[in-house]
C-alpha cells in the first residue's frame, strides 16, 4: 500500500509578522508651580511611516482626545505639563500595528484639576455646525484648604505672554475656530497653573457641483 505524504505549507504574511515596540524618554520627570518646561520623546520599532498620539491625565485615553499628534520616526512633546499618569500611542499606517507606553509629570505642588468637554466633540464645520463650546469640567483646587480658580482660553497662534492671573470667571468659551487652543486653570492662591492644549480640527468638505 502506498502511504500519501501531505505537507502543509502556511504562508503568513510578513505584513501580520510586523511588530512595533513604542518607548518614551524619559519615563518620569518633575515640575514646579514656578514654571518651566519638560520634554518627552516617544519612538517606535518598525517604520519611519508612524503616527503618535499624546494623551494628558486630564482627558486621558481612550475616551478622551490627543492632546497632540505628529508623523514620523521619532516625536518630541513638551510644554508645561501638569502632573499625572501621561499615555502616548504609536500607530504604524502600513500595518496598522500600534502600542502605547505611559509616562509621568510629578510635582510636589498642588495643581488644580480639571476635565474638558466639548459641544461638537472637538470639531467645526459647516453652519450650523460651524462653532463649538469648550467647557472646562468641575475645576478643583488641590490644595488645603482648597481656594478659587480662575480661568482663561487662548486661541489658536496665540503669540503674546500668558499673564500671571487671576483670569475670569468663565469656564467656557463659544469659537469658530479650529486649530490648538490653550486651557488655562489658575490657583488663585498658590499660583499654580494647569494647561492643557485642546485640539478643535476643521471638518468641512467642498459640495460637489456640477453644471
Amino acid at each position: 500500500m502506498k502511504k500519501l505524504i501531505f505537507i502543509c505549507l502556511v504562508f503568513i504574511s510578513a505584513k501580520h509578522l510586523a511588530q512595533c515596540t513604542a518607548t518614551i524618554t524619559p519615563i518620569s520627570q518633575s515640575v514646579v508651580c514656578a514654571g518651566g518646561t519638560v520634554s518627552f520623546t516617544a519612538a517606535s520599532t518598525g517604520s519611519n511611516n508612524l503616527n503618535y498620539y499624546w494623551y494628558s491625565p486630564l482627558n486621558p485615553f481612550p475616551a478622551g482626545v490627543p492632546i497632540y499628534t505628529s508623523t514620523g520616526l521619532t516625536s518630541v512633546f513638551s510644554g508645561s505639563l501638569a502632573p499625572g499618569n501621561y499615555t502616548v500611542i504609536s500607530k504604524n499606517l502600513g500595518n496598522t500595528c500600534t502600542d502605547s507606553v505611559s509616562f509621568m509629570v510629578t510635582s510636589l505642588n498642588q495643581y488644580p484639576t480639571y476635565s474638558m468637554n466639548s459641544s461638537t466633540n472637538y470639531s467645526v464645520g459647516c453652519s450650523p455646525l460651524n462653532q463649538t463650546t469648550l467647557s472646562i469640567i468641575n475645576p478643583v483646587s488641590t490644595q488645603t484648604p482648597a481656594s478659587t480658580c480662575s480661568f482663561t482660553f487662548l486661541p489658536p497662534g496665540f503669540g503674546g505672554t500668558l499673564a500671571a492671573g487671576p483670569y475670569g470667571g468663565s469656564t467656557n468659551t463659544i469659537t469658530t475656530l479650529p486649530g490648538t487652543w490653550t486651557v488655562v486653570v489658575h490657583d488663585n492662591t498658590n499660583f499654580c497653573k494647569t494647561i492643557l492644549p485642546v485640539m478643535v480640527s476643521q471638518n468641512t468638505v467642498s459640495p460637489n457641483v456640477s453644471i
